[in-house]
């Protein structure tokens, strides 16, 4: 076997592996999406869990880019909730010039 074991479970790597494939196994887990196209970092911005998981998520590898079945993605969602302003920080490593433009227009649409 030359990758990791990957399974639909909290138990996601096997014991020996080496640490790209654990990364990349984790990345693919963390972005992998629901029925309704959530992400794991999306689940967390609507159950409200704390900061300190979504900046876990994000450390390890989360992409705040994705979007859901409605195209909501999770910088969509930290600009409409002050709670998580505090994110930007760790989102600015992680988007481009075209996610800042669609977070402005996002943010000015929910002012209205």
């Amino acid at each position: 076997m030359t990758g990791p074991s990957v399974w639909s479970s909290p138990n996601l790597i096997q014991d020996d592996r080496d640490k790209n494939a654990i990364l990349e196994a984790m990345s693919e887990f963390i972005n992998g999406r629901n029925l309704r196209g959530q992400t794991a970092l999306l689940i967390s911005f609507e159950c409200a869990f704390s900061i300190e998981t979504v900046k876990i998520l994000l450390k390890n590898g989360a992409d705040p880019r994705i979007p859901d079945d409605n195209g909501e993605t999770a910088l969509d969602l930290a600009v409409r909730n002050e709670r998580y302003t505090e994110l930007f920080k760790f989102f600015m490593v992680k988007i481009t010039d075209r996610d800042l433009t669609d977070m402005t227009r996002s943010l000015r649409l929910s002012k209205r």
